[in-house]
């Protein structure tokens, strides 16, 4: 239940000043129909979330939230950071629509889960971590890349990385394509490369 704390001010020369609307201290966020004067403030003291009536228009109340505002923030229209949005518990959900960054970056020290499309025109850079793609990853233009491990680069099919007992043969994979042989125990036939159609050369490995 909503409560208002009443206040009274006294002047020296008129017997009562007009002063601000106390706050609405209540246990929820306010809706479209609870309304109030503009400017007046809305207190959830169970979240400590806070919003401010900024216009009533046809009798439907908008009520704008507080830079406070709860644990979940949800806005119906576009949320504009000046400087920088951080989250240091839980996570930004964006049900629909998307997530736009025109310039300069998000940069994530945790995980990130994506159950659709991510999309990228310009470079996606995991720095100690993995990228993981249970439904494959596709590169329209350009190519996978890591720092410090395989280069795949791919004009046509998408190169593969298979094993087996013994050596490819005349295995048939997209050129560029990488064999292990998990049988193998010469430095020299552990692993292959396909550089023509059914054609595979041996790459000498360390150990």
């Amino acid at each position: 239940m909503a409560s208002r704390y009443p206040r009274t001010a006294y002047g020296f020369t008129e017997a009562l000043l007009g002063v601000a609307p106390s706050p609405i201290i209540a246990t929820r966020n306010p809706t479209a129909n609870d309304k109030g004067m503009l400017g007046q403030q809305w207190i959830n003291k169970v979240n400590n979330s806070n919003y401010v009536l900024t216009s009533v228009v046809g009798g439907v109340s908008t009520w704008a939230s507080g830079a406070n505002a709860a644990a979940n923030f949800a806005t119906a229209g576009f949320l504009t950071v000046g400087n920088t949005l951080t989250v240091t518990a839980g996570g930004a959900t964006v049900t629909a629509g998307g997530l736009t960054v025109t310039a300069g970056g998000a940069a994530v020290t945790g995980n990130s889960a994506f159950t659709g499309t991510l999309s990228a025109t310009g470079d996606i850079t995991s720095i100690g971590g993995n990228i993981l793609a249970p439904g494959g990853v596709i590169a329209s233009a350009g190519d996978l890349e890591t720092q410090a491990g395989i280069v795949i680069t791919s004009g046509g099919a998408a190169p593969r990385i298979s094993s087996g007992v013994g050596a490819p043969g005349a295995l048939a994979q997209p050129v560029g394509s990488i064999y292990i042989n998990t049988g193998a125990v010469a430095i020299n036939t552990r692993v292959y490369v396909c550089t023509a159609a059914g054609v595979w050369t041996a790459l000498v490995t360390l150990a």
